[in-house]
């Protein structure tokens, strides 16, 4: 059962990401509230997942928009990112942090490092990266 979900779209540009984030950790602290540290986490996992659409997915075009929904139910927030790219090969298991000197590839193993549950899920009208993290009560 939803107690909260938001869903958010905005034009891809690398700023308006900061903006959201930012926004989306204010709404967190407001309605779970003494739970910095898990707030901290969900919104660098929510920064990379967005950072990740405009990059590879978007391919850095700012006329595309970005759309995220965070819900949180009874045990666990959810936070599902939308891309209308081609998609790719989502295997957990192969998620590795990059080699040393690498400057990109680190988004989804900090995600699959802080949030419990990881999956990409393509289909015909958008793909999506849905994370997912217990709540702590």
């Amino acid at each position: 059962m939803e107690k909260f979900k938001i869903d958010v779209s905005f034009s891809g540009k690398l700023e308006n990401i900061r903006i959201v984030s930012i926004g989306a950790h204010d709404l967190l602290q407001q309605l779970l509230p003494n739970q910095e540290r898990f707030v901290q986490d969900v919104e660098l996992c929510l920064t990379e997942g967005l950072s990740n659409v405009l990059f590879h997915a978007h391919q850095n075009d700012s006329k595309k928009k970005i759309r995220f929904q965070i819900i949180i139910e009874e045990e666990y927030l959810t936070i599902r990112i939308f891309d209308s790219g081609p998609g790719f090969l989502f295997d957990p298991k192969t998620i590795r942090l990059p080699e040393i000197g690498q400057s990109r590839g680190r988004g989804l193993f900090i995600i699959s490092q802080l949030m419990d549950e990881v999956q990409y899920r393509m289909n015909r009208k958008a793909n999506y990266l849905q994370i997912k993290k217990h709540l702590n009560n």
